[in-house]
């Protein structure tokens, strides 16, 4: 997903396949790439989560709400693939469902626990159309680093399956990318993009 994150994401991250008859394989299908492995920074306990975090690189852009004033974290993720015809927005469950090349998509960021300075959660992007498709399944922990106002998702675990043309490519270890934090509020993705 991320080529510089996840393909998170990737939230969060994102190598998407085309389906047959579902347009042009430029238009479809980008070439594959690998989950980028960034070298990790240090925590730290400055700053809060509450607000807008993003990411961007060549092939996607990525925004994470985070609602942090409740007794537990929410997070909203909008995905824009800058490569291939894919975007979605959650729910503040971190849930999507979509639709790419008429085939149905799904996304989903669970946190599972959470303090002041950790999120922990999983990851669930799938796309399957009937001659190829793509599963990423993590499991990860985000945490401030540098200053307080950036976010490392960092995967312990990450499993990205793709099928295309007949075969299939597996790719898993460690997986990491960074947020920056662009507002202590909740913006709106046309503030920022």
């Amino acid at each position: 997903m991320l080529h510089d994150r996840i393909g998170l994401a990737g939230l969060i991250a994102a190598v998407v396949v085309g389906a047959a008859g579902a347009g042009t394989p430029a238009q479809d299908e980008p070439a594959d790439e690998e989950a980028p492995v960034e070298r990790l920074q240090s925590a730290t306990d400055d700053g809060d989560w509450h607000g807008t975090w993003t990411y961007v690189n060549r092939n996607e852009q990525m925004m994470l709400w985070i609602d942090a004033q409740g007794e537990t974290p929410r997070v909203r993720v909008q995905y824009f693939s800058l490569a291939t015809p894919e975007a979605f927005q959650t729910d503040w469950n971190g849930s999507a469902t979509y639709e790419l090349g008429k085939e149905p998509a799904t996304f989903h960021m669970n946190l599972t626990q959470a303090d002041a300075n950790r999120i922990h959660g999983t990851w669930l992007w799938d796309v399957q159309f009937s001659s190829a498709g793509r599963t990423e399944r993590g499991v990860f922990t985000l945490y401030r680093v540098g200053d307080g106002r950036q976010l490392a998702i960092d995967f312990s675990e990450y499993e990205k399956v793709q099928r295309r043309a007949g075969k299939v490519s597996r790719y898993s270890g460690p997986a990491s990318w960074y947020f920056k934090k662009v507002s202590k509020r909740h913006v709106l993705w046309q503030e920022v993009f």
